[in-house]
């Protein structure tokens, strides 16, 4: 019932995702520039910074867009505690 009304978030889930797609694509792309070098990131080492410092960025990004639904999950558990509160006061 917590879907269907919306308590329970699914973007924390998709973001996860998300950031576990985007590291396999740098590490794919990091492999694929070493074995076959082309311009700019011919280089072994550029291509391993290059693929550190874009996964350092997006891990960054990602974190940024899952801060707001952790502070929403963090006020629901603090709403839930004082409505418990509340019913245990009132007896």
């Amino acid at each position: 019932m917590g879907f269907i009304s919306f308590r329970d978030m699914v973007s924390t889930a998709l973001i996860k995702l998300l950031y576990i797609l985007g590291v396999i694509i740098s590490i794919l792309g990091c492999v694929s520039a070493v074995l076959f070098p082309k311009g700019y990131l011919s280089n072994w080492f550029t291509t391993i910074s290059a693929m550190i410092i874009f996964n350092l960025i997006w891990r960054i990004l990602c974190e940024f867009l899952i801060m707001p639904f952790s502070v929403h999950d963090i006020l629901s558990s603090i709403e839930k505690r004082m409505i418990m509160l509340e019913e245990t006061t009132k007896k």
